[in-house]
This record gives C-alpha cells, structure tokens and sequence, in this order.
C-alpha cells in the first residue's frame, strides 16, 4: 500500500489547471504516494478502496518522491478504485506516470458499474510514460459519460497496463521491457449528482445564491436540503425555511441569520452558529448523527490585575455534553450557578464539570476586551425538557436561575409553569456596562427596559439565563418544548401592546449613566391586591433603584385595577449617594387623564405629559417616598369645582348655568356665553387641553357664540373656562 496525502482543494484545482488548462467540477477523490510510506485517501462518504494487482511495492523515486511501482508490470496489471454511490458525477481523471526505462508504455481506462470482470468497459487510454525517468502529467481524461455509474455500489475504475516495448514501438507481446515504472498524484474530479435540495457550489459558498443549487433556485420551504462532503455552506439570508436537512459537509448560519426546520436534522459533518444566529426545529423535529457542533457567543471581560472586574455574563449551554472548559472555569475567570436548596453560589473551579442543560450559570472573564465564547462538545438541543424547581422555605424563598437551552428565542409565555410565577427577571447590562435588573411579567405582557436598548418581552434569547420564582414552600417546573422556540429579530426587546391598559407609565430614575424604573399601570383585568399581573422587586445593590408597595411587597411593576386608576400611587427610592438626579416618564399611555408626578418635599406638582423630566436634589437613603404618581384628568388634579372670588364679584356671581361648552360640527366646539352685564366685564379665557394633558389653544372668548378648532375628532378634549378668578372644566367628545 502506498502513501496517500489529503490535498487542499486550492492545491488539486492549481494542479489540475496545471496539466489541462480548465478544471471540471470539483475534486472528489485524490491520491498522493508521497508521503511516509503510508496510503492516505482523499475520498467522499461512501468511497471505500483503492488496490492493486501487479504484486508492486511502493518505490523510493515517484514522481514526487514515492509512487506505485513495480520491476516488471504485465500487460493486465491495473491500479483500481472501488467506489460505491457517492452523490457525485464523475468528469474526469488525471495522474502523473514515469518509467526508469528508455520506451514509452500505454494504457487504458476502464470501468464497470457492478464490479464484474467480465462487464468492464474501455475508454480510450493514452501513452503511459516518456521513459528515461521523466514524470509525465497524464490527463485530464473525461469520464463524463460513465457518470451513471454514481447511481450503483461497488462501481469501479481502473488504469490498466497494456504494455511497451524498450525501443518506444506499441507493446505487441505480453511482456514490456521498459523499466520501472510508478504512478502519482492521481486526482478524480466531478459535481455532486444533482437533486433538488442538493448544494452544488457550482458559484461559490453562499447559500442564497440560486446557482449554487440544483436546479438553480434556492431551497423553498417544503425542500429537503442536502449539503454534500467536503463542501462549505454560508446560510447568508436572514431568515430562511426549509423541511429536512441533512449535513455531511460544513454549514455556517451566519451572525444574525436564521433558520427554521420543519424536518428533521441529521448532522454527520459541522453545524456552526455564529453569534447572534438562531435555528428552530419544528414541533417533532429531531436530531441526530455524529457531527459536530458550534454556537457562538459574544461576551466582553476586564479585571483589575488579580481578579475579574467587568460585566457578569448570564448564560446556559446550548448543547448537551458541554463542559466547562468551553467557560474556563480552571483558569482566572470566574463560574458560578446558584444552588437554591442551600441559598448560596456554588463555583465551578475546573474544566471537566458538565454544563448542565437548563442551568444557569454566572461568568466573569478575566481575558479584557471582546471574545467569542464557543459552546460544543455533544448535540445540539433540541425537543423537550423539564426542569424540576425547588422553593427552600428560608432566604431568596423559590428564586431558581435557569437558563434557555435552544439556539433560539424561548417564548416565555408559552412556557408550562407548575407552581411557578408569571415573572422572569433577567440580569443584564445597560450600554454604559452597568449592571442592572430587568423584569418581565407574562400576565400583562409588560417588562421594563433598564437595559438602555428596549423593553424587555417574553422572547428570551439563546443560552439566556434568567431568574424564576417557586410560589410558596413547595416545589415546582417548567416543561419547555420545540413549539416554545422562535425568530425574534430584535434581540429580547419588544414594545409594550397598550391597548389593553388604560393607564401606563413607565418611571425611570436616573443618575448620570444609572437607571431604574418602576412601571405604575390600570387594566380591567387586574386587581388592587398583589397578584400574577404585579411583578415583586430585584434589588441591585450600589445604584439608585425605584419602587412602588402594595402593602409591603415591594414591586416593580404595579398592576392596579382601572377602577382604583386614580387612587395615588406613592413610589419609593433606594439612594446609594447624595446628588442630583432625574425623574422621567418613559413609555406610557393615557387613555384616561393626565400623568401626574408630586413632589411630596415642595408640593409641586408637574403634569409629564407636557414636561416628562422632573430634576431634583436628594440625600442618601433607603426607602424614601418623597414622590407620588397621579393618574387623571385636568379636574382631577386641580378640582372641578366653581371657585369664585367675593372681592372680584361682590355684585352677582357666575351663573355657570349661562355658558354652555358643546360638540358641534366635525372638530368644532361650541361655547356659548351669555354672561350679566357685570361677569361679562370680567377676563375671559378659554384653555382646551387633550386627554394626555397637553394644551390644544388658549385665548379669550366673547360674550356670545364662540367656535374652537380642534386637530382631531373622535377624542375627546377637557375646556377649561375662566370668567374673572372662578373657572369650571368641561369635558367634550367630538364625534365624526
């Protein structure tokens, strides 16, 4: 047996341009008897052998230093590949030949599509060798028209000797005389045998590129996609569907792509997620074969010369069989999870610990700078998993951080919960590297956005690990399933859908590049009790944080019923030092008033929805309620009463019952006044403010028939009047 080198495909193509000029299809086969004495073979899945016949021995002087050889070859004697269904179209086949003779040899081709000696075909052959020891590149010879014989096993090719003479004329006996020879560097080109699905690379690596596929068009939907051995895919479109898929090459899904399977995957080659990208897998989608697999991410480090100081990264293994090593625990970062039995961290200070699927996990890197963590080692997650929770009945009562196991987004609210809360509460960072808490309840779909990028929503992202509560002393799970899993193009931020709260606002409290907030909102389908639409308060610690109670829970999303909208919600701080900070309303709607921010240490009182950031000087301290929110209209806050003045109206008072505030025509209100002869020489000023409190026009009215353009119908307006010192509000709907 002889020594058989793996050639780069970059290499066998130079070679292959090298003896003909052109190159057909790719190189599916190659030999290289140059190497140590030993035969290495460049086949594809499904290739099986190579042997011999002429009894030779691997000689010291091939063409490149070694090569098949024998003293005296026989007319017959052949060198033969074995090949079953390989997926491939064979083109052509090229080598090298010298002879250690003065004469030329010759030679021939043939194949069988069975394997039977009596069933082998000749193609046409060629001279074998110039002699006198020179290497001869011999070919390409095309084979293009025995390509059908991919479609059947034991199919076979041969270089058979037919013989030479010493003196160059054509072998005519059963003997040739002209020396040694020895065969090199032979090299097998074709395309994959093309079906619909299978990835040919005719145009290069990417996958959205149409002709690159059989066929010529990219994989729609409902087609099984193929992507042969040897072959490198780019998946380089954003989002992409197909049914099964099958990998005995290298797939890419590139940062940020995604793939959806409505099949089934088998991966007898290399999966490769890059950050940011995601795969889901059908409800009954499996997994399955002996490849490898790669998912990527993302993550950033620092340290202070002895010991991690940068950002905490909350993650979870993608992969089943993951250990350690993938986070470094043996060396200077530092690996915890969080043990709830025990209430305490437990860290992992070595590199063969499993990275349990569904378990949380905290790292510190000590490595400054950006890095790509890549999780493998086992398969990739995929089906159903339930994770058993407990609740210890002592400190951080039934808080379990879990972790995401898919390469894709978890929508949380479709999550089966048993005994276990509606809330997740996520440990993040902002863009300034601060450490911060969001929080996310799936009753009212609402979340807060601490991050600095978005709100938080039920999509929690790939390998996300996340905090989960067991309610009450008792234990818990959750059972996450492939119908679970999604695409979310914005990372784990959403929008808040509002339609269904009357009134929201979400209150940030701000120091320099620090912030917390509290969300304060009205629902028909909430109470005024803590329930499961009222999210409890993640504390973290050496920053400002904001708050609200209901009773003394205190909470971080306060659901109160619409009915008790306009009941004062007093909201609390935790302030780590004394200084200057902010108040501002974030998102929010007012369906039903204005939005109110008091300020208990002045009195003052600043409607948000005309200016929405409130500046204020404070000491340190816990629990301070110096601020309360208000939900409400005009009259609500300022009162809806008659208030005159005996001074400015010693003669007769207003008679309100004089003035008449009415819709009248499409964004038209009329007001009528027909005011004494005293009031009317009173000022007179009309306000009109909409339903966030904001002013539309004010100006003075006459005595008499007055109309006021609005923008808008179908809304409805408050008109604040104002005859001397007393004032009365009137509420209209205009109407199309």
């Amino acid at each position: 047996m002889k020594t058989f080198k793996v050639f780069s495909a970059t290499c066998l193509f130079v070679l292959i341009s090298l003896i003909s000029g052109r190159v057909w299809g790719q190189v599916i086969m190659s030999w290289d008897f140059s190497i140590n004495n030993t035969p290495n073979i460049n086949l594809p899945s499904g290739a099986t052998s190579v042997s011999f016949n002429t009894g030779g021995t691997l000689g010291t002087s091939g063409c490149t230093g070694n090569g098949i050889s024998n003293s005296g070859w026989n007319v017959g004697e052949y060198f033969q590949i074995v090949a079953p269904t390989m997926g491939y179209n064979i083109m052509n086949i090229s080598f090298n030949v010298r002879s250690s003779g003065t004469g030329p040899g010759n030679f021939k081709i043939q194949y069988s599509s069975t394997g039977s000696l009596g069933t082998f075909t000749d193609l046409p052959g060629g001279t074998f060798s110039s002699g006198n020891g020179v290497c001869v590149a011999r070919g390409p010879f095309d084979l293009s028209a025995i390509n059908s014989i991919n479609n059947n096993s034991n199919s076979v090719i041969r270089l058979v000797f037919t013989g030479g003479e010493a003196d160059g004329s054509p072998a005519t006996g059963d003997a040739q005389s002209a020396g040694t020879f020895r065969i090199d560097d032979i090299i097998i080109n074709g395309t994959p045998t093309c079906s619909t699905g299978s990835f040919t690379g005719s145009t290069g690596g990417n996958w959205s590129t149409a002709s690159n596929w059989c066929g010529g068009s990219v994989p729609a939907s409902s087609t099984n996609v193929v992507i042969p051995a040897n072959t490198t895919v780019n998946l380089d479109a954003s989002t992409t569907t197909i049914a099964n898929l099958t990998i005995d090459g290298t797939l890419v899904i590139g940062a940020g792509n995604a793939l959806t399977l409505t099949g089934n995957l088998t991966n007898n080659g290399t999966l490769t997620l890059e950050n940011g990208a995601t795969l889901v897998q059908g409800a009954s989608s499996s997994y399955s074969g002996t490849g490898t697999v790669q998912v990527k991410q993302n993550i950033t480090g620092a340290n202070n010369g002895s010991s991690p100081n940068g950002r905490f990264w909350y993650l979870g293994s993608p992969v089943a069989g993951g250990l350690s090593s993938i986070l470094d625990a043996a060396g200077a970062n530092v690996v915890k999870y969080w043990d709830e039995p025990s209430a305490a961290w437990v860290e992992i200070t070595d590199n063969t610990s499993a990275l349990t699927v569904g378990r949380g996990h905290y790292l510190r890197s000590f490595t400054p700078g950006n890095q790509t963590l890549t999780f493998t080692g086992g398969v990739l997650n995929n089906g159903t998993y339930t994770f058993p929770l407990s609740a210890n009945g002592s400190s951080f009562n039934g808080f379990n951080l879990v972790s995401n196991p898919y390469p894709s987004y978890l929508k949380w609210d479709d999550v089966a919960k048993t005994n276990v809360g509606t809330t997740v509460w996520y440990r993040t960072s902002n863009g300034a590297n601060n450490m911060v808490f969001d929080t996310y309840n799936s009753n009212g779909n609402v979340g807060t956005s601490n991050n600095g990028v978005g709100t938080v929503s039920q999509f929690i992202p790939p390998m996300q690990a996340f905090w989960v509560k067991v309610e009450g002393n008792t234990s818990g799970s959750i059972v996450l399933e492939n119908i679970d899993r999604s695409h979310h193009v914005s990372g784990m931020q959403g929008m808040h859908s509002l339609l269904d709260k009357q009134m929201f606002a979400n209150i940030n409290l701000i120091k320099d590049t620090m912030r917390d907030q509290a969300i304060v909102y009205s629902s028909y389908a909430t109470a005024d009790v803590f329930d499961a639409y009222d999210s409890e308060k993640m504390f973290q610690a050496n920053t400002p944080q904001l708050y609200s109670k209901i009773n003394d829970k205190k909470v971080v999303i306060n659901a109160k019923n619409f009915t008790q909208r306009n009941e004062k919600t007093p909201l609390y701080m935790n302030i780590p030092s004394a200084g200057t900070y902010t108040m501002q309303l974030g998102e929010f709607n007012s369906s039903f008033g204005s939005i109110w921010l008091e300020d208990l240490s002045n009195g003052q009182l600043q409607n948000l929805l005309i200016n929405d950031t409130y500046t204020f000087q404070t000491e340190a301290g816990q629990d301070l309620a110096r601020f309360v929110l208000h939900f409400g209209y005009p009259e609500q806050i300022y009162g809806a009463e008659v208030f005159e003045s005996v001074e400015d109206n010693f003669d007769s008072p207003v008679n309100w019952d004089a003035v008449s505030v009415l819709a009248a025509d499409d964004k038209i209100i009329d007001l009528t006044a027909s005011l004494n002869e005293i009031d009317a020489q009173q000022t007179r000023i009309v306000s009109v403010f909409d339903m966030t409190g904001r002013q539309i026009m004010s100006g003075s009215f006459e005595n008499g028939n007055n109309q006021i353009q609005v923008p808008a119908s179908n809304a409805v307006y408050m008109v604040h009047v104002t005859v001397g010192s007393a004032h009365k509000v009137f509420k209209v709907l205009i109407q199309q």
